[in-house]
């Protein structure tokens, strides 16, 4: 598909997926940029919006999925949309607020937002 892993390319927003969608992207390397604090925002509203129970709902906010999977993480905010505060970003990933199963540990949450940042824009040997 034309697809090739070096250029590093990133699906942005990357909350509302299907699990095809998810094999797809480790199997190409394209990288997730993710908002953890869209979880806690859309608490109230995903259930409805996505459906109850849903599958939709199921394969949305799926971090640990993702890492599994093989998919790299980069952690960001979507300021001014949300606070550009990296420790809330960290804090939302590690307390999932729609799938609590999704939670990430410290350790991946932080390098979500340190090296998983830096390595899709080519600067993780700068660490």
């Amino acid at each position: 598909c034309g697809v090739d892993a070096s250029r590093r390319y990133t699906l942005t927003h990357c909350q509302i997926l299907r699990p095809e969608l998810v094999d797809r992207m480790a199997k190409l390397g394209v990288l997730a940029s993710v908002q953890p604090q869209f979880a806690t925002s859309d608490a109230a509203i995903a259930p409805q919006r996505l459906g109850v129970g849903s599958a939709r709902l199921k394969s949305s906010y799926v971090w640990r999925t993702l890492r599994a999977a093989g998919v790299r993480l980069a952690g960001g905010s979507d300021a001014p949309v949300e606070t550009p505060n990296p420790l809330e970003g960290i804090c939302c990933a590690m307390e999932n607020a729609i799938h609590p199963s999704e939670n990430l540990s410290f350790a991946a949450a932080l390098e979500m937002y340190t090296l998983g940042g830096a390595y899709m824009a080519f600067r993780e040997k700068d660490l």
